[in-house]
């Protein structure tokens, strides 16, 4: 073997020649790379990239090799200079050889990078047929002791793990124990923290004095994991077997978060009126991202349920019209397999949808041969010199379907622009089953939730739903009387339709309208129609027009005689403006003079 002279050293020590370039050019210094066998070229360029990126865990793509090797960009190596159209192949193979390497080493080393002396942990871990990494930094803890603590709480934590797209909440612990420090140095370890600490920690946090990253206030969640967090480190510590630094006790336990999730925004169902006006355009999507659409508003599945399908998941059931679908619920895989049950579940979807899904993967089939992997919707992308495959980008996709709905101005019944997510489709399922008198435990099965909990809520969301559907402008519609929010605020839905069937049936009716009184306000002390003029209890509205107009008018006479007979018994008018009965028949025509403006006002669309 024959090694150009002025390649030498750098085949040697496996260099990149990016130093020969700058002198020779590209052109030269492939024409020398060329006179090497192709054998012992592979072995330097294998050796290469296991020195610059395998050792140093760095996920290899073309362009960081192009860079690394060349000085030059991917695309300027596979492109721009034609005098290395030869090399090109080399170096997919070999790229292609490093990475599946690195797919198997790098999710291996993850617990060896889980070094306490280390800052930074990058730990790999695999999404489908795809390397991913999330890199835990510890050198953002300013406070080197607590820094110390929080390697050794969370390597405890992520020993076991093989999934990090999560960062565990090491984002919020860091940004907690950083303010805290900053506020108070004598604090260096956790078991310096005090009660005063923590409250001022989380008073700053209410009142937007500590800011996210993107320079927006904690949310309430927010604020709750942050503190559960600390907690969850302080624990870990007092729990630890001779940790000489260990805290006496766990301060952040005289902090409880109570009904946080009610001040979370929730999942918004999707309306019907944007589901076929979705429909409606769903073909602009590609195939993959269209039928990703139907099987989510389809089966409820969650986003990465969809996208791990796998080809032979879809077979034909019992049924004529529904195949049988089987999935992994990836959510709860690890309690599953933890509790020693299959992870895998089984739902049925619609006979036409399994077909197009089948008829997919016919003509996918080429790509899902190239890869060596058989899920569903495993795409091929080109990026340089290399070819990748993938599943989808759940960001992506979503963000297609706000393109559409975006492009044709698909909006609910109040106007306002809808705002695709992926887990709404899940929620309307759960609401509808839940509006149309599924049990709990019927939805619970149909989503594979663990328990019922979850389900709970969608059943509060549904009375909640229902309740605001018994609201004033109901009442208004129905009877055309008006009921205060705050009479109705004290009925709960089975009284508020009882409310209604009693108002139908005019149970409740008085001379001048319907009595909204509750049975907890006990027996009504009010006589006489006057005395319901003024009763805030009163429903009134057009069919009681007249009446009122009686009223005002009666009253009109009544103060006109009061104050004639005030004017000949000499009682001027600064006095009898203070008796107590002028004060009460000027009351009750003021209400009615009220009441009947409302009401026109109504009548005239005001």
């Amino acid at each position: 073997m024959a090694i150009p002279a002025k390649l030498k050293k750098i085949y040697q020590n496996k260099l990149a020649v990016a130093p020969l370039v700058r002198k020779m050019g590209v052109a030269a210094t492939g024409a020398l790379l060329k006179e090497i066998d192709e054998p012992d070229l592979k072995k330097y360029l294998y050796d290469f990239c296991d020195k610059e990126f395998t050792q140093n865990r760095i996920k290899i793509t073309a362009e960081k090799f192009c860079l690394a090797f060349w000085g030059k960009s991917a695309t300027y190596i596979k492109y721009k200079d034609m005098s290395l159209v030869w090399f090109v192949p080399i170096i997919n193979e070999v790229i292609d050889g490093v990475y599946e390497k690195q797919k198997k080493l790098f999710c291996f080393q993850n617990k060896a990078q889980m070094d306490l002396e280390r800052d930074i942990w990058r730990l790999y871990f695999m999404k489908g047929p795809s390397l991913n990494k999330r890199d835990f930094d510890f050198s953002k803890i300013n406070k080197i002791e607590m820094r110390y603590e929080a390697k050794m709480y969370y390597r405890d934590l992520l020993k076991n793990e093989r999934d990090f797209r999560n960062d565990r909440g090491i984002a919020l612990l860091t940004a907690g124990i950083n303010f805290m420090t900053d506020c108070n140095p004598r604090i260096r370890r956790f078991a310096d923290i005090s009660v005063p600490d923590i409250s001022n920690l989380i008073v700053s946090l209410q009142n937007g004095k500590i800011k996210t990253q993107f320079s927006d206030n904690y949310s309430v969640s927010s604020i709750r994991k942050m503190v559960q967090r600390m907690s969850a480190v302080t624990e870990y510590l007092i729990a630890r077997k001779g940790y000489v630094y260990a805290p006496k006790g766990n301060q952040f336990d005289d902090y409880s978060f109570y009904n946080t999730g009610g001040m979370e925004k929730n999942t918004d169902c999707i309306p019907e009126e944007v589901v076929v006006d979705i429909n409606n355009h769903i073909g602009e999507l590609t195939n993959e991202y269209r039928l990703m659409y139907r099987l989510m508003v389809e089966t409820g599945l969650h986003a990465k349920e969809i996208s791990f399908l796998k080809r032979g998941d879809i077979v034909p059931s019992q049924y004529e019209e529904y195949y049988r679908l089987t999935y992994i619920q990836y959510k709860n895989e690890w309690r599953s397999r933890f509790s020693g049950y299959d992870a895998h579940k089984i739902t049925l979807i619609s006979t036409s949808l399994a077909k197009e899904v089948l008829e997919y993967i016919n003509n996918t089939e080429d790509v899902r041969k190239l890869s060596g992997e058989d899920y569903i919707f495993i795409s091929k992308r080109v990026k340089g010199s290399t070819t990748r495959f993938t599943l989808p980008q759940m960001a992506q996709f979503v963000a297609a379907i706000n393109r559409i709905i975006k492009k044709h101005n698909i909006t609910t019944e109040t106007g306002e622009l809808w705002h695709f997510t992926s887990r709404q489709a899940r929620k309307t399922i759960a609401v509808q089953m839940a509006e149309n008198g599924a049990t709990a435990t019927e939805i619970a099965i149909r989503l594979a939730h663990s328990d019922t909990k979850t389900t709970e809520k969608y059943y509060a969301e549904v009375r909640r739903k229902r309740l605001a559907e018994l609201n004033s402008e109901f009442f208004k519609k129905k009877f055309a009387i008006f009921v205060g929010e705050e009479n109705l605020s004290q009925y709960t839905e089975k009284e508020r339709k009882d409310l209604y069937v009693e108002f139908s049936l005019n149970l409740r009716e008085v001379e001048l309208g319907q009595c909204s009184r509750h049975l907890s306000d006990g027996p009504c002390g009010r006589t006489g129609h006057f005395q319901c003029a003024t009763c805030p209890k009163i429903c009134t509205g057009l069919p009681y027009l007249d009446k009122w107009q009686k009223i005002f008018d009666s009253q009109n006479q009544r103060i006109k005689e009061l104050e004639k007979l005030y004017y000949d018994e000499a009682i001027s008018e600064n006095e009898y403006k203070e008796f107590l009965e002028y004060k009460r028949e000027l009351m009750v025509r003021n209400r009615a003079k009220s009441i009947i403006d409302s009401i026109r006002g109504d009548r005239n669309g005001n």
